[in-house]
This record gives structure tokens, sequence and C-alpha cells, in this order.
């Protein structure tokens, strides 16, 4: 690979290496093997121009639920955080205001909504044909 960025006419190759997103912390092994095989099964989908379409599809299926992993994991993280600031002592009162832990829960609603949708819409359209009707 070429570091010199200042040599006109050169081509520089990149490789961009992915790692386990931070929010997988909460699945078990198992699903994250899962969703790396469906990754790899989309890409080589991707790479043949006839099941293109359905690496599309299925690449937007991924990622919504993908969003709802990163909403699970943020109200993980809003929860560790109350817990620390909880009171320690019988009586003891403590107020906490966490408005963003609701955001996100109206976030994960939204998420997994749009999730179910897209799968639902997906499978649906691969398993019945579509008739289209000109008006």
């Amino acid at each position: 690979m070429i570091t010199d960025f200042n040599q006109k006419g050169k081509r520089i190759g990149v490789v961009a290496v992915k790692g386990d997103r931070v929010y997988y912390s909460l699945l078990n092994d198992e699903v994250k093997s899962f969703i790396e095989a469906i990754s790899s099964e989309i890409a080589v989908s991707d790479q043949n121009r006839q099941t293109n379409y359905l690496a599309v599809g299925a690449s937007g299926c991924l990622e919504r639920l993908n969003s709802c992993f990163l909403q699970l994991y943020r109200l993980a993280m809003h929860e560790k955080e109350i817990r620390e600031q909880a009171p320690q002592q019988p009586g003891e009162m403590v107020g906490i205001r966490k408005v963003e832990a609701l955001f996100d829960f109206e976030a994960l609603l939204f998420h997994s909504r749009s999730a179910l949708d897209r799968v639902t819409f997906f499978v649906a359209k691969e398993s019945v044909p579509q008739i289209l009707v000109a008006k």
C-alpha cells in the first residue's frame, strides 16, 4: 500500500476492517454468529446481479434490527447509571432526572416497529407475488 498521498495518478488500496459493534455485548455468541452469517450471505448475494435486490432488502432489515440493538444497549446504560445513583441507605432520597432514558425508550419503540414493518414487507414481497394495478 502506498502511504505517500502526494503521488498523482497512483492507485491506493485501502482495506476497511469491521469490528464488533459495542452494543453487540448484549447478545450471546450464537446470536452474534447468526448476525455475522446473515451479513456474509448478504455480501455474497450482493455480488450477483440477479440476487442484488434481495441483498438490498435483507440489508435494510438487518440495519433496522441493529438499530433496535443500539437502543436496547443505550437503555441498559441508562439503567446502570440510575442504579449507581440509587440511594444507598434506607430512607435516603435521591432525585434523578433521566429525560434521555425516556427519549431512548421512545426511540426503541419506534425502531422496533420500523424493524417489524421492514421485515414484514420484505417477507411478504418475497413470498407473495405483488400485482401492480394501473389506474
